[in-house]
């Protein structure tokens, strides 16, 4: 017989709130990407936008980026565009699915 333990070796923790700057640069248009490297931080993210930050990315005006196809799936289910896909799931991998969506 064994005994077995649970051990906490992280958190995670929703950001408490969003940097109205940069809101306020996605809603003027004047970010392109948006890279989403887990399902965790899509759903925190995309649940926390404006309608005006939806539209932009809805229109195709800001690309979302996904680092895998789990994360895809969660972005769709939200129901929102992936315009590309890290086939590599690195920041390298992220980067190369930029420039090929552009």
């Amino acid at each position: 017989m064994c005994e077995v333990e649970q051990i906490a070796v992280y958190s995670q923790v929703d950001a408490v709130e969003l940097d109205e700057e940069i809101l306020d640069h996605l809603r003027r248009g004047e970010i392109d990407y948006i890279t989403l490297t887990s399902t965790n931080i899509s759903r925190s993210l995309l649940g926390r936008l404006d309608a005006t930050s939806r539209a932009r990315i809805e229109a195709g005006d800001v690309r979302l980026v996904t680092i895998s196809p789990v994360t895809s799936a969660e972005v769709r289910q939200l129901g929102l565009p992936v315009a590309a896909e890290a086939t590599e799931a690195t920041a390298e991998g992220l980067v190369a699915a930029m420039l090929e969506a552009r």
